[in-house]
């Protein structure tokens, strides 16, 4: 009558697993609104060109490759990289791929 229904060290364990869990679909349900966000901004907003140098950008070409692919400058390129970035809400050319993949700018299958 006096004795917990479950022992402590299990409830504590149970507590725990339900915290985790609470934080990881909290965290989860956080990144999609983000996402969606980011993919509302983004969408419809990059060029034809810019598409052209993300995708290249996102297949690992650096930037006198892009240049020789497009048939334009590297400055050029740069200016659409920086452009890209700003639409992308992204510091650095390293952050481009992610960002990409995320709002479904860019499929490594594709």
């Amino acid at each position: 009558p006096g004795s917990p229904a479950i022992p402590l060290p299990v409830a504590q364990v149970i507590a725990h697993t339900c915290g985790s869990l609470l934080y990881t679909l909290e965290l989860s349900a956080f990144v999609d609104g983000q996402c969606q966000r980011l993919d509302s901004q983004v969408n419809g907003h990059l060029t034809r060109r810019e598409q052209e140098v993300l995708e290249l950008i996102c297949r690992g070409n650096d930037q006198q490759a892009i240049a020789t692919q497009l048939h334009i400058s590297p400055a050029t390129v740069d200016t659409h990289r920086k452009r890209i970035c700003e639409k992308l809400g992204v510091h650095c050319e390293r952050d481009i791929p992610l960002a990409a993949y995320q709002t479904s700018l860019f499929s490594i299958l594709a």
